[in-house]
């Protein structure tokens, strides 16, 4: 790069390293790749796409409502159950209700208490664990309670209801949390 010493006092030096980079370019015969701009330019383009598609079929969020409580649900349009069927199930249902709710009621402070003593000890302290074994005691209940009553409604049903009642169960139980 042989330039005059007074021009480069007339220039900043940025300009003047600029220069020299575009004259070495020019020199090269540099030019744009095109090509591969709108090739980056497309598969960016294809990527987005294909990431909103998929964004966009989400599963379906779990349901939270437990199994018990979707009897009927489960039973579904196609059962068909008599009247005196249907006041079976709920006469079930109203036996199981009060004690299934307090269970519920039971297994949410518990888990209150839980997060609240993994704070306070920071781990799993003495109290955390008691509180741990206490919440397995309720849950096990609640699954035994809930195993009970779906026992019972299954008894009020026809042998070809049962086959229906016991293929949803099964189905709900292997995407259930």
């Amino acid at each position: 790069m042989n330039m005059d010493p007074s021009s480069r006092e007339s220039t900043p030096p940025e300009s003047v390293e600029l220069h020299a980079l575009r004259q070495r370019h020019a020199n090269a015969g540099w030019r744009v790749p095109w090509g591969g701009v709108v090739l980056t330019i497309a598969l960016a383009g294809v990527a987005a796409f294909v990431g909103a598609q998929l964004g966009s079929h989400q599963a379906p969020p779990p349901r939270t409502t437990p199994l018990s409580d979707r009897v009927f649900e489960l039973l579904g349009d196609g059962t068909d159950l008599t009247p005196e069927q249907h006041s079976r199930i709920e006469a079930i249902e109203a036996r199981y209700a009060s004690v299934r709710a307090q269970l519920r009621s039971q297994s949410r402070m518990l888990n209150v208490t839980l997060a609240r003593l993994m704070a306070e000890e920071n781990g799993f302290g003495p109290k955390t664990e008691a509180t741990l074994a206490q919440l397995q005691v309720v849950m096990g209940e609640r699954l035994k309670l809930s195993m009970e009553y779906m026992l019972e409604v299954r008894q009020v049903l026809t042998t070809g209801q049962r086959v229906q009642f016991d293929r949803r169960v099964e189905e709900e139980a292997s995407v259930s949390r």
